[in-house]
């Protein structure tokens, strides 16, 4: 391929951002993928757990983002009143601007998504989300040598002719020697007989206990002489729920000049014409001197009509934009969540002095009187509105500290509030009797935490010793009853 695919200079290229992610479900994983696309180019995403029926919830994630993708169904479609639980699933997301360089592919089955990234001088990018099938089926074996099989066809038909990236949840642990069976060695025979490269860089596979196991994650690449980052393990977002962590390459590349994405700006768009707005005197005006020069062209041929047709559209369009009214919009400022009596009286007083001092001039002079008064009352009406929020603040608290355990209306309004302030972050995490700080640390915390769930041991701490040593008491006595006596023993009979 090297031969085949012209290589462009590194000062044209652009730095693409591609993440992996299994994410077990999308619905529960939204705000990872949420930030993983706001931070990145692609996100190549496993295991979305939706149906054909319900792909447009990937769109839903977020307004600046497209997607493709296909569900287990995509081939044999289930009808939604019959509709189980949510299994498998690839899909390949990207930031909107970036739609004028992206072709949606129909290479590959369910397991399989593909797109194409239209680059410079036609060295076209193909981007491949896989989910290979694991090992709870009875025929997994044949299914991952048809998924294999599947994927070696889409690299010998685009390898001439692109760079290729494949990225997925594989199933197999590649760097770990220890482990031999037939699936990873069909596995290894395709990367080696196609050429493709990889990285192990860590475990992305994390067990019920939190102990990461296995490095299942993989980029499987074919780029000549691009040469990508290596592989990141992202074992730190702090809202991932999946049991996989996310994954991370980027590589330099060039884009298509027709699609350059740069350009591809909200400033580019043309705002719609107001039209109760518009000065039409002028507009008649210019539209009238333009259309003097358009009444004498010919018309005989198609050439020459289409000619003036654009020129009329131009004209026209152009009169609409200098006739517009051009005044910016106004950015309201955020009105007040709180409201007393002492505030009303603080913006009274503030409005009244903010008055004299404008028909004064607007002096800033410090000796002023006004002035001063102006600056006194504005201070002091932010300190009521931040003793009003203060006090709005501690009876939310009190209230939650105050309700039983099992008001699930409460829990809601607490849950969509959280949803409203983005506040999907932890701070600080109490484990045992160690307060941990900072990102790392309430990392360690939760893994520790889940760790000693997962370990069983017998509780020392009864909650009533009395009734412990009652019922100690009365086996006690059953058993001494009961020692000198022929009992047959229970059966289901």
């Amino acid at each position: 391929m090297a031969d085949q695919v012209a290589q462009p200079t590194e000062a044209s290229n652009t730095t693409l951002q591609i993440v992996s992610f299994n994410c077990k479900s999308i619905k529960s994983c939204s705000a990872t993928v949420r930030d993983l696309i706001r931070q990145n180019d692609f996100v190549l995403i496993q295991e979305h757990w939706l149906f054909e029926g319900q792909l447009n919830l990937i769109g839903e994630i977020d307004a600046n983002v497209n997607y493709a993708a296909k569900g287990v169904d995509k081939y044999d479609p289930l009808p939604p009143i019959y509709l189980p639980r949510g299994y498998g699933g690839v899909a390949i997301i990207w930031k909107m601007n970036l739609d004028s360089i992206i072709k949606t592919l129909d290479d590959g089955r369910e397991r399989i998504q593909c797109v194409e990234v239209l680059g410079k001088d036609n060295n076209n990018l193909i981007l491949i989300s896989i989910y290979l099938p694991s090992t709870g089926s009875r025929d997994h074996y044949e299914e991952f040598k048809d998924t294999i099989d599947q994927l070696n066809e889409i690299v010998l038909k685009y390898q001439d002719t692109h760079y290729i990236i494949i990225g997925g949840d594989l199933n197999e642990d590649l760097g770990n020697i220890d482990r031999i069976n037939k699936r990873k060695d069909y596995l290894e025979k395709f990367v080696k007989e196609t050429g493709l490269k990889y990285d192990n860089e860590g475990k992305t596979f994390v067990k019920v206990n939190g102990e990461e196991c296995s490095e299942l994650d993989y980029f499987l690449h074919k780029l000549g002489k691009i040469k990508p980052t290596h592989k990141q393990v992202l074992n730190s977002v702090m809202n991932n729920t999946s049991d996989h962590h996310p994954i991370k390459m980027k590589i330099l590349y060039g884009i298509s000049n027709d699609a350059d994405c740069k350009n591809l700006t909200k400033d580019c768009t043309n705002r719609a014409v107001k039209w109760d707005k518009v000065d039409i005197d002028l507009y008649v005006a210019i539209t009238n001197e333009q259309s003097d020069s358009i009444l004498n062209m010919p018309l005989e041929t198609l050439e020459q009509a289409t000619s003036v047709l654009e020129q009329v559209h131009g004209f026209l369009n152009d009169a609409a934009a200098t006739c517009a009214s051009n005044k910016p919009r106004y950015n309201a400022k955020p009105k007040l969540n709180v409201w007393s009596p002492d505030i009303k009286l603080a913006l009274d007083e503030m409005r009244k002095y903010y008055a004299q001092w404008v028909k004064q001039g607007k002096i800033k002079d410090p000796e002023n009187n006004i002035y001063q008064q102006r600056l006194r009352t504005k201070k002091e009406f932010r300190r009521q509105v931040r003793i009003e929020n203060a006090k709005v603040k501690d009876t939310e608290k009190q209230r939650i500290m105050e309700t039983r355990t099992k008001d699930t209306k409460l829990f809601h309004q607490l849950v969509k509030s959280n949803r409203k302030n983005r506040g999907n972050a932890i701070m600080d995490l109490h484990v045992g009797d160690i307060c941990m700080s900072g990102e790392q640390n309430v990392m360690e915390g939760f893994k520790q935490h889940f760790r000693n769930l997962a370990t069983p041991e017998e509780s020392t701490v009864l909650e009533n010793r009395q009734y412990h040593q009652q019922v100690e008491y009365e086996i006690g006595l059953i058993t001494e009853m009961v020692k000198d006596k022929n009992i047959p023993p229970a059966t289901l009979e």
